[in-house]
């Protein structure tokens, strides 16, 4: 390529024009070492990845990832999946478990570990998140099998 059409060095301070005569490579090493300023950078938004639940297994996959998960993280999940509502109350999970609300405690840490195991094997997606007041609603796409 003649000089006097090679792309100008990436400079900081004209962030609006660096796109031009530039492959998204270089793009993105040029955000990745100046680091994360720009909001929409910020935002860690999932990966869409469609996953599927075997129920009869206890099986979370796709198609490089199998997650075992126990018989609470199933039930959960199979009501987290299979409502038709977007957001599931936390008593409503509560009584799929058969657990008594005023007793048990043990709901949110269920659902921290299996957070935590999902992003264990998907370096970092989250699988759901929590509604503040109102309960837990999934993030990823799953279909049941």
């Amino acid at each position: 390529m003649p000089k006097d059409l090679a792309p100008a060095p990436l400079n900081p301070s004209n962030e609006d024009f660096i796109a031009l005569g530039h492959t998204i490579d270089e793009i993105a090493a040029w955000i990745d070492q100046r680091g994360s300023t720009c909001a929409s950078d910020r935002f860690n938004m999932p990966k869409l990845k469609t996953w599927v639940f075997n129920k009869p297994q206890r099986l979370l996959s796709n198609n490089l990832t199998t997650i075992n998960l126990t018989r609470t993280e199933c039930v959960v999940l199979d009501l987290l999946t299979s409502s038709e509502e977007r957001v599931i109350s936390n008593g409503r999970i509560l009584m799929k478990l058969n657990k008594d609300p005023h007793n048990y405690k043990g709901l949110p840490m269920c659902l921290s570990r299996l957070q935590a195991k999902f992003k264990k094997f998907t370096k970092g997606d989250n699988l759901l998140r929590s509604v503040r007041g109102r309960g837990y609603c999934l993030i990823q796409t799953i279909n049941t099998v």
